[in-house]
């Protein structure tokens, strides 16, 4: 199956700290059947509206399913 291409909003406190290289994962509602080999591009936004800045896009490296480790059942954590 081909990789897809995730557009994904991004707070500006977890976008900076991602663009730091402080940060390297997310945890997200798996709402879009995210998978490893995936691309994640990832957009700043302010309260839920986009600055109009992107990040260069990340290959999901691993994933972590729900329900484990706490996470709730359709959630997951993926990181590059």
């Amino acid at each position: 199956m081909p990789r897809q291409h995730h557009y994904i909003k991004c707070e500006t406190q977890f976008y900076q700290d991602v663009e730091s290289g402080n940060k390297k994962f997310e945890f997200r509602k798996n709402d879009r059947n995210y998978r490893v080999g995936d691309m994640v591009y990832l957009l700043e936004s302010v309260g839920g509206i986009k600055t109009g800045r992107v990040m260069d896009s990340v290959e999901i490296k691993y994933i972590l399913h729900g329900p484990a480790f706490g996470l709730p059942d359709g959630y997951c954590i993926f990181n590059w």
